[in-house]
């Protein structure tokens, strides 16, 4: 085989990364096939650098020729060669980092790299939610997704990536109980954006707003984790008491996330697909209230059936952002 090339997804909390052959991946023929795909945690290490160098000396990786390029995609802006990302310390030159490396180095947002991987939705690992009557997938595709913060893109007809920071935009309440917690939040932070409710912190500023509601003052940083919080959401739901905090965070959560991706999808204007990708929906398993999800993607008054003719599904690859900067890779080779 020829010389593959370094795959990265690097986010606030986990880098993973992998090898690829663009060669060896047909755009008609199916998914991006991965070599050597590792997950890291970014805290382990000091920068960027030390966790590609780390990975590039795995003995499994060592068996591979040496990468002369790298894609990577990084949770962060990308406007010019030095990338600061959003949820976490780190900071490089992309030019610096080339040169350190000795790799020639593209950098994408990460879910610019996932939106390219829309391209390959027919292969795509995907659980629909609803199909829609976009049946063929026409128009304008969509993913999004929570992690440690969160993010979307789009891919156009015309295979165009349309990138966005969607986490950012402010906040809308939808209901009396949302108002009561954008108000809780607002003591917290001076501009209560998306992020502070559809993320992992997300999640834990919402426990920690209705429990400081309900009486029983709490601190973000003091709240469950939201596997955490999933978990006591089952045990809750087998028992009487069905009005639980956990119980009420993730619906409040599933809700608050779909009224976003429906806002998003009427903002994009987007007709072909919606998706909903990241590690955090699947380990919150049951936790996640699909249901409420949907009710909120489709309340938007008179487009209301709109957002119900768009195809929604969750997106069950373990590595999108890494199959994103593969189809990047074949469609610029």
């Amino acid at each position: 085989m020829s010389i593959p090339v370094l795959l990265a997804d690097i986010g606030g909390t986990h880098a993973r990364l992998a090898l690829f052959y663009p060669q060896s991946t047909l755009e008609a023929g199916g998914a991006a096939q991965l070599w050597c795909v590792e997950k890291l945690r970014c805290a382990d290490f000091g920068r960027i650098q030390d966790v590609i160098r780390a990975y590039l000396m795995l003995p499994a990786v060592r068996q591979y020729a040496v990468p002369e390029k790298a894609v990577l995609a990084v949770a962060a802006p990308i406007s010019q060669s030095k990338v600061r990302f959003t949820n976490s310390a780190w900071e490089f030159d992309t030019d610096e980092l080339a040169a350190e490396l000795k790799l020639s180095v593209k950098i994408l947002n990460d879910f610019e790299a996932q939106a390219y991987a829309l391209a390959w939705i027919q292969h795509l690992p995907v659980r629909w939610l609803q199909i829609g009557a976009q049946s063929a997938y026409e128009g304008l595709r969509t993913t999004a997704g929570p992690g440690t913060g969160f993010g979307a893109a789009s891919l156009s007809r015309g295979g165009e990536v349309i990138s966005c920071e969607p986490g950012h935009v402010a906040f809308a309440p939808q209901n009396q109980q949302q108002v009561r917690l954008l108000s809780q939040l607002w003591s917290w932070y001076p501009r209560v954006t998306v992020e502070h409710l559809v993320s992992g912190p997300g999640i834990a500023n919402i426990y920690a707003a209705l429990s400081t509601l309900g009486g029983q003052p709490m601190t973000p940083r003091e709240a469950p984790t939201p596997e955490a919080i999933s978990e006591q959401l089952i045990d809750d739901k087998q028992s009487v008491d069905s009005t639980s905090i956990a119980v009420n965070t993730m619906s409040l959560f599933s809700s608050i996330l779909g009224a976003v991706c429906g806002d998003l999808a009427l903002a994009h204007g987007c007709r072909g697909a919606f998706l909903v990708s990241g590690q955090l929906i699947a380990s919150l398993g049951r936790g996640f209230d699909e249901r409420l999800f949907l009710e909120a993607f489709h309340d938007k008054a008179q487009y209301a059936d709109w957002c119900r003719a768009i195809p929604v599904g969750l997106l069950q690859s373990d590595w999108p952002g890494l199959e994103g900067c593969a189809a990047w890779c074949c469609l610029n080779r």
